[in-house]
């Protein structure tokens, strides 16, 4: 098989705005799972949980998901042949870099644990949790003895479990009413239970994905009703440093949840109206490397900063900070050494599986 080291692309100029975003919350992601380095081990807890709103930017993604799958995806689905196709596309993008981060991260743990190093977040390695997250049904199902394997793929679990109910959305959504009202009765049961105590990332996984996702949705269905509001970038932008900001400094999670839906909001008005600047349209394809940088980082933090600079050469902070940049600068490339040598090909494989029967043209 001949590899090749393409250029950053991205699949298409209507939703460049989107995959900005797209790289924005994998880059936040990256970052929370990383800044406690910067500081003391005595106060690293402290200084986690002050800013874990940053976790909700996996929300972000569920709300751009519901959006591009619908734009892509609602006019295509009328049979059982064409959810199975879909279903093949999904999983040929999301599955075989799950299951290699996953054989990474069970050879990395196993020797982690014949070593008798200690670690803080060792995840549950029992039969059981790993048999449902290699087919990523911990969502439905959630380890009990600590995080899955790479434990950020709860979201793409809850992402697989969102495609398959796909058409049910799709059905939904044929009334906006309906689709509105389904969306608003259960954030308003998600924020009744906030009211009495069960923070944003304590639900469900479906619990956390179902809502965003919708909206999505509804944002797809609302889309030419934004196109006459002709907003370009600097609305989202706007927004979007001020969800940054509210994560930051420990904000309400309510206030977060609605910068988030306004955030996506008004990147879909503006992509809706005019392509971005020339900034926004650089940074865009950056977009592609969103899954890969999500599924890698967390593996290289905990082998670059956590065990080496933090655990072996104890580093101060200022040099850790150069440690961060270093560490920071290997995910990006092998995020992009594994869209091109991995991610791309293994899809491109997957969905030229005859596994659906194609359509037979009509003469």
């Amino acid at each position: 098989m001949r590899f090749r080291f393409d250029p950053l692309r991205t699949q298409s100029n209507e939703m460049l705005r989107l995959d900005f975003l797209r790289f924005v919350a994998a880059c936040g992601v990256m970052w929370h799972h990383s800044h406690e380095f910067l500081f003391p081990p005595a106060v690293r807890a402290q200084a986690v949980s002050h800013t874990f709103g940053q976790v909700m930017l996996v929300d972000l993604f569920f709300v751009i998901s519901g959006f591009v799958i619908a734009t892509v995806y609602s006019d295509r689905i009328n049979s059982l042949g064409d959810f199975s196709r879909f279903m093949q596309r999904r999983i040929g993008r999301l599955v075989p870099l799950h299951w290699l981060t996953f054989i990474v991260a069970a050879a990395l743990w196993t020797m982690v644990k014949r070593a008798g190093f200690a670690a803080d977040h060792a995840p549950d390695m029992s039969v059981a949790c790993m048999v449902k997250t290699f087919f990523l049904l911990q969502s439905l199902s959630p380890c009990t003895g600590g995080p899955s394997l790479n434990g950020v793929t709860w979201s793409i679990s809850t992402e697989m479990m969102l495609y398959l109910s796909f058409p049910l959305t799709l059905l939904v959504a044929r009334s906006r009413a309906v689709l509105t009202a389904v969306f608003a009765v259960t954030l308003g049961y998600l924020l009744v239970l906030h009211a009495h105590g069960v923070s944003w990332h304590q639900l469900p996984f479906i619990g956390r994905g179902v809502p965003m996702f919708v909206f999505g949705v509804f944002l797809y269905s609302v889309r030419d009703s934004l196109r006459p509001l002709r907003l370009g970038s600097w609305p989202m932008l706007a927004a979007m440093f001020a969800m940054l900001a509210a994560m930051m400094i420990g904000a309400d999670e309510r206030l977060i949840l609605a910068l988030i839906l306004l955030t996506a909001t008004l990147g879909v008005a503006a992509d809706m109206h005019a392509p971005p600047g020339r900034g926004l349209t650089l940074l865009a394809p950056l977009g592609q490397l969103t899954y890969s940088i999500y599924m890698w980082h967390s593996l290289i933090v905990i082998v670059l900063l956590n065990a080496l600079a933090d655990k072996l050469l104890k580093l101060s902070t200022l040099p850790m900070i150069g440690a961060m940049v270093a560490t920071y600068a290997v995910i990006f490339a092998v995020s992009y050494l594994s869209w091109t040598l991995i991610e791309t090909p293994a899809r491109r494989w997957v969905d030229r599986l005859p596994l659906v029967p194609k359509k037979r043209a009509v003469h």
